[in-house]
């Protein structure tokens, strides 16, 4: 079987490179100069590939915390975080236009896998758009979709895990019929949003029997503040035990089904799941104006970090874009993006 497509880009970027030392990166070698630092999601348009079924198996039917010890519960291997540290010389921040295809583009900015991708984002996120069908309950609106913003966590395989009030709609719905969708986008942009990062989930979810009723209350709490989850001791919790599909939309051309077994099997970014927020609020406290200076932008905002690189919000005027800074070695801890910070030239 074909190594999994990295998410890709569209033909046409500007890619900015980082001028460096000759060194190695993966497969792909460059010499004197590692064109690796940034790329833009511009506003021409992109190519969609024709959707194949990604359909696989679901996460198991017992929940485990996502501080258990790292299993799928369905017989595959156990994922390993695929992340590590290295160190690289200083290097200065150039730019030039470029025309590449999407897989030399992929080697280049050294991006994560779909998978890897979309299992950052359902950890980076809190909210999503869950879909149901209307019960027949509802009399004449029977049959309809309905759809509302709501919190979630995921568990250590990565299914996801919703809490309902006795009365809610969704719950009424999904007792009749279990099927639905969970659409999560990046923190910072909504859901549809134009170039956002998006992860679509189709799948079963049923209430969690009472038992771990408790393990599920504690994984929520961990994720969003036990502030905001505390006093809903009437709250009920689901999870999707069957995910049937997966499907990635990034913010650099990217339209792809992910196979539901690698997404099962991979881990998050230890940077991601240890340390996400303090290494956005670093990248933000300290080199917000640098970016916006590098950008020649208006403003500039860190929305997310990950093992390989960090995206920016961009605004110039009414125009927003999502740039992609890649690190010259990968980060999993705050002294790694400390340090590939440290390697750029700024303006």
């Amino acid at each position: 079987m074909a190594s999994p497509r990295p998410c890709g880009l569209s033909a046409s970027r500007r890619v900015h490179t980082i001028k460096g030392n000759n060194r190695r990166y993966g497969s792909f070698r460059v010499g004197g100069s590692s064109h690796f630092s940034r790329v833009s999601c511009s506003s021409s348009s992109s190519s969609s590939p024709s959707p194949s079924s990604g359909a696989g198996g679901g996460g198991s039917a017992a929940f485990r915390p996502s501080t258990a010890p790292s299993s799928t519960g369905n017989g595959s291997v156990p994922p390993t975080d695929t992340t590590a540290s290295a160190t690289s010389s200083s290097s200065a921040l150039t730019s030039t236009d470029a025309q590449f295809g999407v897989q030399l583009l992929d080697k280049l900015l050294d991006l994560p896998t779909c998978a890897q991708a979309a299992r950052n984002l359902v950890v980076q996120a809190q909210w999503g758009q869950l879909a149901t069908t209307m019960s027949t309950q509802h009399g004449r609106r029977a049959g309809y979709p309905f759809s509302s913003r709501v919190a979630f966590a995921v568990d250590n395989d990565g299914c996801p895990l919703l809490s309902f009030r006795p009365l809610y709609t969704h719950p009424r719905n999904l007792r009749s019929d279990p099927r639905c969708t969970l659409s999560v986008s990046a923190p910072g942009w909504s859901i549809g949003a134009s170039r956002s990062v998006t992860v679509t989930f189709f799948g079963d979810l049923y209430e969690l029997p009472q038992n771990l009723q408790e393990p599920a209350h504690q994984e929520f709490a961990q994720k969003l503040g036990r502030s905001k989850v505390g006093c809903q001791t009437a709250s009920t919790y689901w999870r999707m035990h069957v995910i049937n599909d997966i499907y990635f939309v990034g913010g650099f051309g990217t339209l792809e089904w992910v196979d539901v077994g690698e997404y099962l099997r991979t881990r998050p970014d230890t940077i991601v799941e240890e340390h996400f927020l303090e290494a956005v609020e670093y990248l933000n406290k300290s080199y917000s104006d640098k970016l916006t200076r590098q950008l020649e932008a208006d403003a500039t905002t860190v929305l997310s970090v990950d093992a390989r690189g960090f995206d920016v919000l961009c605004r110039r005027g009414n125009l927003t874009k999502l740039e992609r800074f890649a690190f010259s070695a990968h980060a999993c801890s705050i002294d790694d993006v400390q340090s590939n910070m440290a390697m750029l030239d700024f303006k």
